[in-house]
């Protein structure tokens, strides 16, 4: 059972609304004995941001193309190079039990890893929910470019035809994060996500998440500012690993400590409210 705690502080720059979350994150995971069996959100009716500009997933579209997620294989942390695996070697399991949510407009799934294809240390993180619960699945699709709304949120096509290939999973930010799709998805998520400048501001395709100090669990999602391609990549939002025991306070405590002044006066430190997060996503969903 999940318990929240939620907090306001205010300080001087900024309202901070921070929310702790406690989930026991092992509890959908099965195992037989060839495989470490985890229930995941695939897919999502969304819009979300492309080098082209905001595509719109439509639901119907995602339930007709479902079925071809059934056996994808599944690779770890990172995509590969193409839609459709080549190498064997990179292989850690694949998806199984792929059906359509009406209700939330989402393909579901068990993402099933498979133990001769896995390290020890990935299986035990399966098992312990300590791995990121963000997935990504690789496709093919035609884009019709048809603005409109979808709930709250503009797009500039529409995605059709969907054929699915492989599937990331430990990403650290899928283009369908956590709570929106992704791994037991009872839970919030392994990373606490503090946004430091408006995404607005950003050429969305061209970000890139890096490790600042992997060991502490401390991530950044980097990019270009709109109009300013040939300078250099700057944050837009801090990730740091839960796990690792990093609480709103200690992140943003961190944050402020390596800002400087001006960068300071210009940014609003947030930290995102995964209870906000579902409530959008409901939003949309119902909105249809």
């Amino acid at each position: 059972m999940a318990s929240f705690k939620v907090a306001e502080e205010e300080t001087e720059l900024t309202v901070v609304r921070t929310i702790q979350v406690e989930f026991d994150s092992s509890s959908q995971v099965r195992e037989t004995e060839d495989a470490v069996i985890v229930p995941a959100i695939l897919a999502r009716e969304c819009v979300s941001n492309y080098c082209g500009g905001r595509g719109y997933k439509p639901g119907s579209e995602l339930k007709n193309a479902a079925w071809t997620l059934e056996g994808a294989w599944v690779v770890a942390h990172q995509h590969v190079d193409s839609i459709f695996v080549k190498d064997r070697s990179v292989i850690r399991g694949r998806v199984g039990s792929v059906r359509f949510n009406d209700e939330i407009g989402a393909v579901l799934g068990d993402i099933q890893f498979l133990k001769a294809c896995c390290d020890q240390a990935l299986l035990d993180g399966v098992r312990s929910g300590s791995i990121s619960k963000d997935v990504s699945a690789a496709y093919f699709c035609d884009e019709v470019y048809s603005a409109g709304k979808f709930g709250d949120d503009s797009y500039d096509f529409v995605q059709k035809n969907f054929m699915f290939g492989h599937v990331a999973v430990g990403v650290v930010e899928g283009r369908c994060p956590s709570p929106f799709c992704g791994m037991n998805m009872d839970s919030y998520g392994s990373f606490l996500r503090v946004c430091v400048r408006d995404p607005a501001l950003f050429v969305s395709c061209r970000l890139s998440t890096v490790a600042l100090d992997a060991k502490a669990g401390v991530y950044a999602l980097v990019g270009k500012l709109r109009g300013e391609q040939s300078g250099d990549a700057v944050v837009r939002d801090y990730m740091f690993e839960v796990i690792k025991g990093w609480t709103p306070e200690k992140a943003e405590d961190w944050i402020k400590s390596r800002m400087d002044e001006a960068e300071t006066r210009e940014s609003t430190v947030e930290v995102l409210n995964p209870l906000e997060v579902l409530a959008r996503s409901r939003r949309l969903m119902f909105s249809r």
